[in-house]
């Protein structure tokens, strides 16, 4: 039997895997397009959800007051980096919303302001969370 040590050991290694990986392809893509500049923001807000989660697994394992008080630390500016993430992306929404309807792409547009409205209720959530 694996133990819990062992489990959070995998999945660090994972995410600190998965957050290079996102920072890579960021680094690669340069919008020149609405929709682009959509991609890259959704890409950021994983790579920022990623790094809370590894975060959250860190502060599990740490023993000493000061290197919590640094998780800590990091995990406020994560969420701030978070809601500032949500905030354009939220701006890219409407405009790309905006432009789809002007085109006549309506079914398009709709599904985009679900994804605008979970974005906004996101924002609230991590608002709500910030001290």
């Amino acid at each position: 039997m694996i133990s819990d040590e062992a489990v959070r050991n995998i999945q660090k290694r994972k995410l600190r895997r998965i957050i290079g990986e996102t920072d890579f392809i960021i680094s690669l893509r340069r919008p020149y397009t609405l929709s682009e500049a959509h991609e890259i923001s959704e890409l950021k807000l994983e790579k920022i959800k990623f790094q809370l989660e590894l975060n959250y697994l860190m502060l599990q394992d740490v023993d000493g007051s000061d290197e919590r008080k640094q998780l800590e630390e990091e995990r406020k500016e994560l969420q701030e980096s978070l809601a500032a993430e949500l905030s354009n992306g939220l701006e890219i929404l409407e405009t790309l919303t905006n432009n789809l309807r002007d085109m006549g792409a309506y079914d398009k547009a709709e599904e985009l302001e679900i994804l605008r409205d979970v974005r906004e209720s996101e924002l609230e959530e991590v608002k709500g969370k910030a001290p």
